[in-house]
Protein backbone atom coordinates (compact mmCIF):
# COMPACT_ATOMS: atom_id res chain seq x y z
CA UNK A 1 0.00 0.00 0.00
CA UNK A 2 1.61 3.45 -0.74
CA UNK A 3 0.00 7.10 -0.32
CA UNK A 4 0.41 10.04 -2.20
CA UNK A 5 -0.38 13.75 -1.46
CA UNK A 6 -2.81 15.45 -3.35
CA UNK A 7 -4.31 18.82 -3.07
CA UNK A 8 -8.14 19.07 -2.97
CA UNK A 9 -10.16 21.42 -2.26
CA UNK A 10 -14.36 21.14 -3.41
CA UNK A 11 -17.60 21.71 -1.63
CA UNK A 12 -20.40 20.03 -3.10
CA UNK A 13 -20.97 15.87 -2.19
CA UNK A 14 -21.14 15.77 -6.23
CA UNK A 15 -17.19 17.65 -6.51
CA UNK A 16 -15.99 15.70 -3.71
CA UNK A 17 -17.08 11.86 -5.40
CA UNK A 18 -16.05 13.28 -8.91
CA UNK A 19 -12.50 14.46 -7.41
CA UNK A 20 -12.37 11.32 -5.75
CA UNK A 21 -12.38 9.38 -8.82
CA UNK A 22 -9.96 11.59 -10.46
CA UNK A 23 -7.23 11.14 -7.75
CA UNK A 24 -7.86 7.03 -7.96
CA UNK A 25 -7.53 6.98 -11.81
CA UNK A 26 -4.25 8.94 -11.70
CA UNK A 27 -3.42 6.81 -8.95
CA UNK A 28 -4.29 3.60 -10.55
CA UNK A 29 -2.44 5.15 -14.03
CA UNK A 30 0.86 5.36 -11.92
CA UNK A 31 0.46 1.88 -10.55
CA UNK A 32 0.51 0.59 -14.54
CA UNK A 33 -3.13 0.09 -14.78
CA UNK A 34 -5.23 0.20 -17.90
CA UNK A 35 -8.54 2.02 -17.70
CA UNK A 36 -11.14 0.13 -19.64
CA UNK A 37 -14.04 2.20 -18.27
CA UNK A 38 -15.45 4.33 -15.95
CA UNK A 39 -18.59 4.76 -13.97
CA UNK A 40 -20.58 2.06 -15.63
CA UNK A 41 -24.32 1.56 -14.93
CA UNK A 42 -26.12 -1.16 -14.77
CA UNK A 43 -30.07 -1.59 -13.73
CA UNK A 44 -28.21 -2.90 -10.44
CA UNK A 45 -25.53 0.10 -9.94
CA UNK A 46 -22.55 1.35 -11.26
CA UNK A 47 -19.62 0.77 -11.02
CA UNK A 48 -16.93 3.67 -10.31
CA UNK A 49 -13.41 2.04 -12.44
CA UNK A 50 -12.92 -1.54 -14.52
CA UNK A 51 -9.56 -1.97 -14.79
CA UNK A 52 -6.90 -4.03 -16.36
CA UNK A 53 -4.10 -4.36 -14.10
CA UNK A 54 -0.88 -6.94 -14.13
CA UNK A 55 -3.22 -10.02 -15.73
CA UNK A 56 -6.50 -9.18 -13.59
CA UNK A 57 -9.39 -7.59 -14.66
CA UNK A 58 -10.29 -5.64 -11.54
CA UNK A 59 -13.99 -3.88 -10.32
CA UNK A 60 -13.24 -0.56 -8.62
CA UNK A 61 -15.00 1.09 -5.89
CA UNK A 62 -13.83 4.63 -4.62
CA UNK A 63 -14.48 6.32 -1.57
CA UNK A 64 -13.49 10.19 -0.68
CA UNK A 65 -13.87 11.68 2.27
CA UNK A 66 -12.57 14.60 3.85
CA UNK A 67 -10.12 14.24 6.92
CA UNK A 68 -11.63 14.74 10.14
CA UNK A 69 -14.97 12.99 8.34
CA UNK A 70 -17.40 11.50 10.98
CA UNK A 71 -17.00 7.65 8.73
CA UNK A 72 -13.90 6.28 6.85
CA UNK A 73 -14.37 5.62 3.83
CA UNK A 74 -14.03 1.93 4.61
CA UNK A 75 -17.31 1.92 7.21
CA UNK A 76 -19.35 3.57 4.32
CA UNK A 77 -18.88 0.29 2.34
CA UNK A 78 -21.81 -1.87 2.93
CA UNK A 79 -22.59 -4.92 2.28
CA UNK A 80 -25.19 -3.98 0.19
CA UNK A 81 -22.92 -1.90 -1.85
CA UNK A 82 -20.81 -4.34 -2.61
CA UNK A 83 -23.77 -6.81 -3.70
CA UNK A 84 -24.48 -4.26 -5.86
CA UNK A 85 -21.14 -3.68 -7.37
CA UNK A 86 -20.82 -7.44 -7.56
CA UNK A 87 -23.86 -7.69 -10.10
CA UNK A 88 -23.13 -5.05 -12.09
CA UNK A 89 -19.56 -6.79 -13.04
CA UNK A 90 -21.37 -9.46 -13.87
CA UNK A 91 -23.65 -7.36 -16.15
CA UNK A 92 -20.46 -5.81 -17.44
CA UNK A 93 -19.25 -9.18 -18.10
CA UNK A 94 -22.12 -10.29 -20.12
CA UNK A 95 -22.61 -7.06 -22.47
CA UNK A 96 -18.87 -6.57 -23.20
CA UNK A 97 -17.49 -11.01 -22.93
CA UNK A 98 -13.60 -9.40 -24.33
CA UNK A 99 -12.56 -10.19 -20.87
CA UNK A 100 -13.99 -12.86 -19.45
CA UNK A 101 -10.59 -14.89 -19.75
CA UNK A 102 -8.72 -12.80 -16.63
CA UNK A 103 -9.06 -14.04 -13.23
CA UNK A 104 -11.18 -10.76 -12.18
CA UNK A 105 -11.22 -9.53 -8.59
CA UNK A 106 -12.69 -6.44 -6.65
CA UNK A 107 -10.54 -3.80 -5.26
CA UNK A 108 -11.42 -0.60 -3.35
CA UNK A 109 -9.44 2.36 -2.84
CA UNK A 110 -10.22 4.42 0.25
CA UNK A 111 -9.11 8.01 0.15
CA UNK A 112 -9.43 10.47 2.88
CA UNK A 113 -8.19 13.94 2.89
CA UNK A 114 -4.28 13.15 1.66
CA UNK A 115 -4.46 9.57 2.50
CA UNK A 116 -4.67 6.59 -0.65
CA UNK A 117 -5.53 2.97 0.81
CA UNK A 118 -5.75 0.55 -1.14
CA UNK A 119 -7.30 -2.70 -0.82
CA UNK A 120 -6.71 -5.64 -3.42
CA UNK A 121 -9.50 -8.10 -3.36
CA UNK A 122 -11.68 -5.77 -1.27
CA UNK A 123 -14.78 -8.17 -0.36
CA UNK A 124 -13.55 -11.56 -0.13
Amino acid sequence: MRSETFLVRVTTKTEIGRKGEELALKWFLNQGATVLEQNFRSPHGEIDCILEWDGWLVFVEVRFRRAGSLISPEESLSLLKRTRIRKTALHWLYQTRRYSHLPMRFDFLAIEGESIRHYQDAFE
